[in-house]
């Protein structure tokens, strides 16, 4: 499905960075502002190389729309599932949680707008990420796990150190589905403007 910027004019540009505050690239609090319309993606580096991105959700064509927020290493990793550092940290991890701005778990275009600030956590590193991972996977899949394994791994989840971020959905433009769910259309997320404000430890 196409995009058109219609009403939104010149106004509309893409992965729009504005009003970015911070002293230095290793600066602990970052301000910027940005705006992104539905199928395309947002990012933004945050220092500490790390990126702040909207990942456009194309799980459901015409039916989900909408973005993951994710932080991800700026750098390519040597290991290659070492691409999101908030979704390790940010319970409930079943269901629908900050880190969704779209219309996933049957949330409506509105609701997922209405949703602000949205706030969410994120681990520092792969390293981190590697060790949350392992954790994760103890405290979701418990059975092949011994009792003090499982112990262990709820005890140690979520200690890394970890930055924290906010975002604030300041405009929004929202439409029918192109298709619907069981019967549901749950609405297409076409454009938000938006600003965030991430704290390192």
């Amino acid at each position: 499905m196409q995009f058109s910027m219609g009403s939104f004019g010149s106004a509309v540009l893409l992965a729009l960075i504005a009003g970015v505050t911070a002293s230095s690239s290793d600066a602990k609090l970052i301000r910027f502002s940005g705006e992104v319309a539905r199928d395309h993606e947002f990012r933004r580096p945050i220092g500490h190389g790390l990126v702040f991105a909207l990942v456009s959700d194309k799980s459901d064509p015409g039916a989900i729309s909408g973005w993951t927020i994710t932080i991800a290493p700026e750098a390519k990793q040597d290991h290659p599932d070492c691409n999101d550092f908030a979704w390790v940290v940010m319970p409930p991890f079943r269901s629908y949680n900050s880190r969704f701005l779209n219309t996933e778990y049957g949330t409506t275009a509105k609701e997922a707008v209405g949703r602000s600030p949205r706030e969410f956590n994120f681990v520092l590193n792969c390293q981190d990420y590697q060790a949350e991972g392992a954790r994760l996977d103890i405290a979701l899949w418990p059975y092949s796990y011994s009792k003090q394994q499982q112990h262990d791994a709820l005890a140690m989840l979520g200690t890394s150190a970890q930055g924290r971020g906010k975002m604030w959905i300041d405009k929004s433009k929202i439409s029918q589905a192109a298709l619907a769910i069981n019967g549901l259309n749950l609405g297409s997320i076409d454009w938000i403007q938006f600003h965030v404000e991430i704290q390192f430890p």
